[in-house]
């Protein structure tokens, strides 16, 4: 069986917040009970994991993803982030010409801006 991660709150954060998604998961990694708990439908409403419900649920006004053929491990949240190297165009020929200041400088408003 083919197992993918699906990141709920990566689809709970999409641009349109306001709209309820119905995720069917074939399979849900509980974290809690670190076990497979079979098929349930996640309900993510205003960019949140609102419920998590056994089976295959319709839920009235909620747009439907089919994800019955693979596994879900809801709640992952992206912590990881490179406070001083940026990609960009100009990466390679950073790396030559930014010192240890420079980069520290540079760090201080990523966070602002993630």
């Amino acid at each position: 069986m083919r197992t993918i991660l699906i990141l709920a709150s990566l689809v709970a954060s999409s641009p349109v917040l306001a709209e309820t998604i119905a995720l069917q998961c074939g399979d849900v990694f509980d974290a809690k009970s670190a076990k497979l708990v079979g098929a349930r439908t996640i309900v993510t409403a205003d960019g949140k994991i609102g419920q998590v419900l056994p089976g295959r649920v319709s839920v009235p006004g909620a747009r439907e993803v089919d994800l019955s053929g693979h596994t879900c491990t809801p709640g992952w949240i992206d912590l990881h982030v490179h406070m001083a190297s940026q990609s960009g165009p100009r990466s390679y020929e950073e790396r030559f010409r930014l010192d240890d200041t420079d980069y520290a400088l540079r760090a201080v408003g990523t966070p602002r801006r993630r």
